[in-house]
């Protein structure tokens, strides 16, 4: 029987903002069987292919300088990672940023990733949203997303829009409910997400804000997934909430992610700081994608991993992630975050 690989980044907050969680990431076992050969663990010498948030803690890191930190329940580093060749790079075409400032998500064109053997169609439905509470905000759209038509882990992602003119942060999604087509609810993995959006800072460095007019996402997953779940997903209901923002600002590191390539079950971004101050980046940075169609509409998410062999990043200096992945749709488009 498949079970699920749960790793769990642990990010303690100043006891002023009354805020520490687990960051929790849920492996697909299914994608893991596919680059390790071993479903539902975590081998040396692979990452983890795809960790979908089922409901993260707010994603932090101090702002201050960051010794290296990993320890039990982190990814394994890429020091690790199978040598597996990612092709050489290919223009990425225009690189369009959909945050004004440059701190949000930046899409990026490119080679085809995926095998190409589904249509979107057996891999994404398009879900009902219902918001119990808004606060100033517009859920947009949600779909229900799966590697493969035999997949049976299930990641419904949403879309959510600051529909204010000021920067809000720690952008939560409460209540959330799953519901089926005759109406009964579906149990899911936890009751709340965090709005991955873009990157802001006061004590502490976050990706969970939204700028007016910004757009992010959140992702949840039920927890009986089956492809019968799958087909009978409806609707998704929750609240949105945020914290106060006034202490908050856009930091002078920038980190633009500026091209990928990919291979038959890799993916590789590069990214540059485009600030005018360093990064300042813990041992272990995740990085977040989602995959477009043609139209622009989600259809994969995943994390990328990347290790820096510095805690800083300088001006003009790259980070590069890296992602083994299991995908049977197709596209050459994706947006990406890195996530803090």
């Amino acid at each position: 029987m498949r079970t699920r690989t749960v790793i769990c980044l642990y990010a303690v907050l100043p006891l002023a903002l009354g805020l520490a969680g687990c960051k929790r990431y849920v492996v697909d076992p299914d994608k893991l069987a596919a680059s390790a050969g071993a479903p539902g663990t975590v081998t040396a010498g692979a990452t983890a292919p795809r960790l979908s948030a089922g409901a993260p803690a707010p994603r932090t890191t101090e702002a201050a300088p960051v010794s290296s930190r990993g320890g039990a329940g982190a990814p394994a580093s890429n020091s690790a990672m199978s040598s597996a060749p990612v092709q050489k790079e290919q223009p990425a075409g225009a690189t369009t940023t959909t945050s004004a400032d440059g701190h949000g998500w930046t899409e990026l064109r490119g080679p085809k990733i995926g095998s190409g053997k589904s249509s979107h169609t057996e891999l994404r439905r398009t879900l009902n949203v219902k918001v119990i509470d808004d606060a100033g905000y517009m859920a947009m759209r949600a779909f229900a997303l799966r590697s493969s038509p035999t997949s049976t882990y299930i990641t419904v992602l949403v879309e959510v829009t600051n529909t204010g003119k000021e920067l809000q942060c720690f952008v939560e999604a409460e209540q959330i409910k799953l519901k089926s087509k005759s109406g009964a609810a579906l149990t899911t993995m936890r009751d709340s997400s965090f709005v991955s959006g873009s990157i802001a800072q006061s004590s502490v460095v976050t990706d969970t804000c939204l700028a007016g007019g910004e757009t992010g996402y959140f992702s949840i997953s039920p927890s009986a997934d089956a492809p019968e779940t799958f087909d009978s997903l409806s609707e998704i209901e929750f609240s949105l909430t945020s914290s106060d923002s006034s202490d908050f600002e856009r930091p002078d590191f920038k980190l633009v992610p500026k091209s990928y390539t990919a291979n038959a079950d890799r993916i590789q971004i590069t990214l540059v700081n485009e600030g005018k101050g360093q990064a300042l980046i813990e041992d272990i940075t995740l990085v977040e994608y989602v995959l477009l169609d043609a139209e622009g509409l989600p259809i994969d998410m995943g994390y990328l991993e990347a290790s820096p062999k510095s805690p800083t990043i300088p001006t003009g200096g790259t980070l590069m992630a890296e992602d083994t992945y299991y995908f049977t749709g197709s596209s050459e488009r994706m947006k990406v975050l890195a996530s803090y």
